[in-house]
């Protein structure tokens, strides 16, 4: 009798612990989606950075297309060697671009993520591609978007002032 008194007390213990855990809590985890590739192509910087690249490469395609066509006039190794320079340098320059402005982007994005975070008692934020079901309250992209075109951000390095020919700088 003791025994099925000890175990009805036990399953009703159990039963209370699980209906608990059941129970909505104010203080629950708030977790938000974004998407990042959205952000990007509709942020002011995003645009303004895929402009940039695009007027780079039509300007080079500008310049390659007459090295080619001036190489296939005078076909030899001097004029192959220069395309093939040219090209090398381009690349060069390009990859050199690319990541000097995605770290400046992802700096600014990872910045803003934090303060929205913080700004809106969010604790966690994910890359909605990852995420398999939530609600559309959920996807905060469009609110990303408006706080990074809030922000600053100088994609192009001020150019220096060309020194004077015959001039050299000195410590006097």
């Amino acid at each position: 009798m003791m025994r099925k008194a000890l175990n009805f007390f036990a399953a009703i213990a159990a039963f209370l612990v699980l209906s608990a855990c059941n129970q909505p809590s104010g203080d629950g985890v708030k977790i938000v989606v974004i998407d990042p590739g959205k952000v990007f192509r509709e942020c002011t910087v995003g645009m303004e950075a895929s402009n940039y690249f695009r007027d780079i490469n039509e300007k080079f395609q500008a310049e390659a297309q007459s090295l080619q066509e001036e190489m296939q006039k005078n076909k030899n190794d001097e004029n192959t060697q220069k395309f093939q320079k040219t090209m090398a340098e381009y690349q060069a320059k390009m990859g050199a671009e690319q990541n000097r402005i995605a770290m400046l982007l992802d700096e600014k994005f990872k910045k803003v993520l934090d303060e929205y975070r913080v700004k809106n008692n969010v604790d966690v934020i994910l890359n909605r591609s990852d995420v398999l079901s939530f609600d559309a309250q959920a996807d905060v992209t469009d609110a990303v978007v408006k706080a990074l075109n809030e922000e600053r951000i100088e994609l192009f390095p001020p150019k220096e002032p060309e020194q004077e020919k015959g001039t050299e700088k000195t410590g006097h």
